[in-house]
């Protein structure tokens, strides 16, 4: 990319076509897709334990953001939140899931609060046999939600990325 004063920019690099680059290796490859050799995972929705609306949009973000920091990691595809939200209604089984969207693994968990207190339970399942493959509990205070869900997320994308590159 090469500045033009006062126009902006422009690109200045050579241009080929992917045949050109055809076995060169991974960094010329294209992304994984789900049911190839590469790890991949959805993240269900998670479920409130309560009616209250709050702790509801908590839970929705709270998916949605360790999503995004999962999607992160390289060579794990993972599943779009919006795919992931058609399973929202019910609580299916990861078996399922996994055959209907062609993923590995499952990450799915529960919200629970009561008064102050937040409790975060996640599961990662193996969607070929349904077994738990890891499983942590959160607890924490709902004074900073923003700044627990980001703990929590760290957590859950550091954790997962060890025990899915350790399952693979």
């Amino acid at each position: 990319v090469q500045t033009i004063s006062g126009r902006g920019y422009r690109f200045v690099a050579d241009v080929a076509s992917q045949a050109d680059f055809v076995g060169t290796g991974p960094a010329t490859s294209p992304a994984p897709r789900p049911g190839s050799d590469a790890l991949s995972l959805v993240v269900l929705p998670f479920a409130s334990l309560s009616n209250d609306v709050d702790q509801a949009d908590f839970a929705q973000g709270l998916s949605h953001t360790i999503a995004t920091d999962l999607s992160r990691i390289a060579g794990l595809v993972v599943i779009s939140p919006t795919t992931a939200a058609t399973f929202d209604d019910h609580d299916p089984d990861a078996r399922q899931v996994s055959r209907e969207l062609s993923v590995q693994y499952v990450l799915s968990g529960r919200l629970q609060r009561v008064r102050s207190q937040v409790r975060i339970n996640a599961h990662l399942v193996d969607g070929s046999s349904g077994q738990l493959v890891w499983s942590e509990l959160f607890d924490g205070d709902d004074r900073d939600l923003l700044s627990f869900q980001d703990r929590i997320t760290g957590r859950i994308a550091n954790s997962i990325g060890r025990e899915i590159f350790v399952a693979a």
